[in-house]
């Protein structure tokens, strides 16, 4: 059942990512297309499209709200990313399930489950998904060259990790 399903994570921010799980353990991820300030649109549409199309899918999108010294502007600019994301999502005929997760819930329970410790949000999950993903060339990719760690890919990896496991049966 959740072999054949193809399993995505969208964090929409400006630095975010789609990661797609295929098989079980073949992981791909996708930096957000760029515009000024979020993701752009028409780029991110499409992506999602060649990524979805044609598979039984399921989707978690990141959805978030605003956080202290975290301006209008800024959250204007993550909505047009989660919107465009969320439409493209309800185009595709072949996805059977589309959820929506705050960050406070699959952040928590990805943390549990893998074991993650400190303060920092981001470090945190790259922690879980390190312990999750032990072995996987993906590991390597959710940091630069200089290990300047990219968020946005590594939430991505927890979103699409949580998503699969609340499948399995092994988060509630």
């Amino acid at each position: 059942m959740i072999s054949e399903t193809v399993i995505f994570g969208i964090d929409p921010g400006k630095q975010g990512a789609i990661c797609m799980i295929e098989n079980g353990d073949k992981i791909t991820i996708e930096d957000m297309p760029k515009g000024v300030g979020y993701p752009e649109p028409a780029t991110t549409v499409q992506l999602i499209k060649d990524m979805v199309w044609g598979r039984d899918s399921i989707i978690a999108i990141e959805m978030t709200f605003v956080m202290p010294k975290s301006g209008a502007t800024a959250m204007h600019h993550y909505g047009i990313g989660y919107g465009t994301c969320i439409g493209a999502a309800y185009m595709m005929d072949s996805v059977k399930m589309l959820r929506t997760i705050r960050p406070q819930v699959w952040q928590t329970d990805i943390w549990s489950v893998y074991g993650a410790h400190g303060e920092d949000t981001k470090q945190r999950t790259f922690q879980a998904m390190c312990r999750a993903w032990a072995g996987n060339p993906i590991i390597k990719e959710l940091t630069t060259a200089r290990g300047k760690l990219l968020d946005g890919r590594s939430d991505a990896l927890g979103i699409a990790t949580w998503i699969r496991d609340v499948e399995r049966g092994s988060i509630k």
